[in-house]
């Protein structure tokens, strides 16, 4: 490849001016291009013009392409990021409620399996009830078939939640489903 050299666009009268230019006032070998090899330039001279109009409509295609993927891709991460924010906002409260509750009757449980003083004939019962509690209480247990949507809309605990820590509860602690009386 050729040695590039640098065009002086300035005048032969001096300087070159200051003055800002607008499309209109430009002169047309402004347009061209201020860098060019000797081969290139000398060479090509005739055909540059084409193929670099060629190379430019040739990627426009994949610059679009990439221009949507890079506005898709920031759009999707505001919108998640104001829909999980929301989302946390109004489930939070909820949650964590669940969360205490269903930790206090595992809780308990896990510590009367863990007691030294009862012998294994008193624990195994307790371990079969701990065992039950975990899979009533997991998360995924609780909250199937419920959308977020319907979780959001009650603001509080839903029935089916609220009803199987009522019933771990009065078998825990011996208050809940029937007298109505809540510990939280």
């Amino acid at each position: 490849m050729g040695e590039l050299k640098y065009r002086d666009r300035s005048s032969s009268e001096g300087a070159p001016s200051t003055a800002p230019t607008t499309p209109e006032a430009m002169e047309p070998h402004d347009n061209d291009d201020i860098w060019a090899s000797d081969n290139d330039h000398e060479s090509n001279a005739a055909t540059t013009g084409q193929q670099s109009r060629e190379d430019l409509l040739s990627d426009l295609p994949t610059v679009k392409r990439q221009h949507m993927t890079d506005g898709y891709r920031e759009g999707l991460s505001v919108g998640k990021a104001k829909v999980m924010q929301n989302g946390f906002d109004g489930g939070y409260p909820i949650g964590v409620s669940i969360a205490l509750r269903a930790g206090k009757i595992l809780g308990c449980l896990e510590g009367v399996v863990a007691a030294k003083d009862l012998n294994e004939e008193t624990k195994a019962p307790v371990k079969k009830m701990l065992e039950q509690a975990r899979q009533d209480l997991a998360v995924s247990s609780l909250l199937k078939g419920m959308t977020d949507e319907t979780i959001m809309e009650s603001s509080s605990i839903p029935d089916s939640v609220e009803t199987v820590l009522k019933k771990w509860e009065k078998v825990t602690f011996g208050f809940g489903e029937e007298s109505g009386e809540s510990e939280s």
